[in-house]
């Protein structure tokens, strides 16, 4: 099959790998989660299998949710608060679980490699429309913060 681009609106982010490659793939990745019936439906048209969380019966607030990774970062855009199309995000700022983007990835075939082949998704460009912190945000001595004060 053929390389074939998917763009996704309103997605959101798990564990997102954006900035910096992650320690357990040495990749930028990015889990895409909750994913629509209709999202699902053009994953699937483009060759790639949709996890089902709750079939698997683990990370059930996950979804349905694919995995998107590159090599190289993905191109980042902040499309926040009526931001300029085209508009590069803040490298400062941290993007959280949660967060909601729109998403564009590849599917495209790899193998063999070490007897395997498969389809990926590759990670090409993510639109931050929502911004959530990483977890762990504010202050967790202010006792305005719902988590209180630890101590």
């Amino acid at each position: 099959m053929d390389k074939q681009i998917v763009q996704l609106k309103d997605v959101a982010l798990m564990w997102p790998n954006l900035t910096e490659k992650s320690e357990m793939s040495d990749k930028y990745q990015v889990d895409l989660v909750n994913l629509s019936k209709q999202q699902v439906g053009l994953l699937e048209a483009a060759g790639l299998t949709v996890r089902d969380a709750k079939k698997e019966k683990k990370n059930e607030d996950k979804g349905m949710w694919i995995t998107a990774k590159s090599k190289f970062p993905a191109r980042l855009y902040d499309g926040r608060d009526g931001a300029p199309k085209g508009t590069a995000f803040p490298p400062e700022e941290r993007i959280g679980n949660g967060t909601i983007a729109h998403v564009q990835v590849t599917a495209y075939d790899w193998g063999p490699k070490n007897g395997k082949s498969g389809r990926s998704a590759g990670l090409d460009a993510v639109k931050v429309v929502k911004l959530t912190d990483a977890p762990g945000g504010g202050d967790p001595f202010d006792n305005d913060n719902p988590s209180g004060d630890p101590f």
